[in-house]
């Protein structure tokens, strides 16, 4: 790794971003699934408020994806 990195570090810089940033999205979709599970069990005022929580999710999703795809679209193509 240490050939490809080279000894500046940014490399690996941006991997940590990479996987920063691909983390966020899973953390999302993980919750978002178990809050699914909730509201398949939620009555009443609590599905109003799972409903909220999960549009909430939804959009930190999508704002998680468009930084990771920014980030994939920054990168530069590795070169043999």
């Amino acid at each position: 790794m240490a050939g490809v990195a080279g000894t500046d570090g940014r490399l690996i810089a941006r991997v940590r971003d990479l996987h920063r940033r691909a983390g966020k999205v899973r953390d999302a979709d993980v919750l978002l699934k178990r809050v699914k599970a909730y509201r398949n069990v939620a009555g009443g005022a609590e599905l109003e408020e799972l409903k909220t929580v999960a549009h909430k999710l939804r959009k930190r999703r999508k704002k998680a994806r468009r930084k990771l795809q920014a980030l994939i679209d920054d990168l530069p193509a590795l070169r043999q």
